[in-house]
């Protein structure tokens, strides 16, 4: 069976422990599980709301933008799809390597593809060079920001340079926060500002990661572009969020304490996660998101899967060299045994290993 070959894949492994998967440690609010328990017999006899009306309401009050700026979807993967289709670029811009999602809706649409390829001997940080990418030609760009799988953030002034750049020559920019939510100083990266003054931007967003229910599908896009809104909603399937998704969407989006103990937690563990590695000899990419990217000189994606572990090998992602792997932020004691685990593995096969640990 075909496979895109995303992380997730649990069901084809005898796998203990999933880290190949970048969602909230803490699981979804129990309240929310609770309300969803007790509808579960209304929203199973009706169809779903086909406008996401009473969702994009709510999504609207959380990022302080109109609802009629805002369209849902079936993840924002199915609004990537929906994006490409709606404008229709004849040549696009992708970083490399990053969401891969982009990269197959482009070529789904026969677009001309620019491929800007970040550097490990640079951190995988996108750099001024990039500018050099911007043509006139081009009629798409494709950013993520923090970066997956690299974890890297694009610096606030390249960003707006970029962006300016884009609106004097009618490019649409289209900005992938959906792992925003755990950099600490998001506010200062977050580029949803611009929406009421740049119907060029578009920023992607999902409930999927920060609320930590990647099997209900909730994505959502926002712009001031209401005919670009109107070309995407036209060709996307009718009922394409389902009633659960609308429910626990509107549920869920205005759990701010939730969320703030959410990203202490992440920032507490993935500080600790990143030290530990580094002592274990990998190279370490400093963490922004809630996920950890690094280069091993060992098969530790196998061993640990040979341990029933399961982490994200990333030698499938374009632009990448092979031996690099990312791990999501879990659970205090569910850290603990990865770190175990993998530091007993660095043991039995040090003599491979190019930079000696030191484990103590």
């Amino acid at each position: 069976m075909y496979s895109k070959g995303h992380g997730g894949n649990i069901y084809n492994e005898a796998v203990r422990y999933d880290f190949s998967v970048n969602t909230n440690p803490l699981g979804m609010p129990e309240d929310v599980k609770e309300k969803l328990k007790e509808n579960l017999g209304n929203i199973c006899q009706v169809y779903p709301e086909e406008t996401c009306y009473e969702l994009r309401k709510s999504i609207s009050l959380k990022e302080n933008i109109s609802e009629h700026q805002i369209m849902c979807g079936n993840g924002a993967s199915e609004l990537i799809y929906g994006l490409v289709r709606a404008i229709r670029p004849r040549k696009a811009l992708v970083v490399v390597p990053s969401f891969s999602e982009y990269i197959r809706a482009l070529r789904a649409n026969d677009s001309e593809i620019v491929y800007y390829q970040l550097a490990p001997e640079r951190d995988f940080i996108v750099a001024e060079d990039i500018m050099s990418y911007l043509t006139p030609e081009l009629d798409m760009v494709f950013l993520c920001n923090p970066n997956n799988p690299t974890g890297k953030l694009i610096e606030p002034d390249l960003m707006l340079d970029i962006i300016t750049y884009c609106r004097m020559n009618r490019i649409y920019v289209v900005i992938d926060e959906c792992f925003m939510d755990f950099v600490k100083d998001y506010e200062k990266h977050t580029r949803k500002g611009l929406i009421p003054y740049n119907p060029y931007v578009v920023i992607l967003n999902a409930l999927t990661k920060i609320f930590a229910f990647p099997g209900i599908r909730i994505g959502y896009a926002m712009t001031s572009d209401v005919d670009l809104i109107h070309a995407v909603n036209v060709q996307l399937p009718s009922w394409n969020v389902s009633a659960v998704a609308q429910l626990a969407g509107k549920e869920v989006v205005h759990h701010e304490d939730y969320v703030e103990e959410s990203r202490k937690y992440v920032f507490r563990e993935r500080e600790y996660m990143y030290e530990e590695m580094k002592k274990m000899g990998f190279k370490v990419y400093e963490p922004s998101a809630n996920f950890i990217f690094f280069q091993s000189d060992i098969p530790l994606y196998q061993e640990l899967l040979d341990r029933h572990i399961l982490i994200r090998n990333c030698d499938n992602f374009d632009g990448i060299m092979h031996g690099y792997c990312r791990v999501a932020i879990k659970k205090h004691d569910e850290n603990e045994i990865l770190l175990k685990e993998m530091k007993d593995i660095i043991q039995n096969d040090s003599e491979t290993l190019k930079y000696p640990a030191v484990i103590s």
